[in-house]
């Protein structure tokens, strides 16, 4: 295998494994909002639309929707922007708190 190739290669796999990272950080970041969150049993996380990582916070703009029957009479849906304290655990992350209405910076 020349250097080149190995290279690249390398650049293949550093990028597949930063795609893995995200995809299990925002799966961490919904299931967070959905169960443990201010909101959890009235609305659901639908999409992130942007994410952005500062250090040990992850700033977020999502999509919320109300769950049907919610225990609040909630009908309302639409976007937030809301910053998720993670922890660093080996090489994941694992959310441990959700900021306050509208408090990303993206």
């Amino acid at each position: 295998m020349t250097a080149k190739l190995k290279s690249a290669q390398e650049e293949t796999e550093r990028i597949l494994k930063e795609r893995a990272m995200v995809s299990e950080l925002k799966h961490g970041i919904m299931q967070y909002y959905n169960s443990k969150g201010e909101w959890a049993g009235t609305f659901i996380m639908e999409t992130i639309d942007k994410l952005l990582i500062k250090g040990r916070d992850a700033h977020v703009r999502y999509k919320y929707s109300p769950i049907q029957g919610n225990k609040l009479s909630r009908s309302d849906f639409g976007y937030d922007q809301r910053v998720f304290g993670l922890k660093k655990d080996g090489d994941k992350y694992k959310v441990v708190s959700m900021g306050k209405y509208m408090s990303a910076r993206l």
